[in-house]
């Protein structure tokens, strides 16, 4: 694998497991300054960066006010 390989794969797993312990602040480190999040049909103008990441808290918080019983 190439080297550029190699940091690509290392920055992805970093990416996850960032983002799996809640991190969200922490992934801005991660993330181009004109980093675009595209999930359609939603956000179809695409979301910047500190919007992404406050979407990311608050489905953080939905999930944690589902109780499963």
């Amino acid at each position: 694998m190439s080297s550029l390989g190699v940091t690509q794969l290392q920055r992805a797993r970093e990416f996850i497991s960032t983002l799996g312990a809640y991190q969200y602040d922490s992934l801005a480190n991660l993330l181009s300054e004109n980093f675009t999040h595209r999930f359609l049909p939603t956000s179809l103008n695409g979301m910047g960066m500190q919007e992404f990441l406050d979407h990311l808290k608050e489905v953080k918080l939905a999930i944690e006010e589902c109780h499963v019983s």
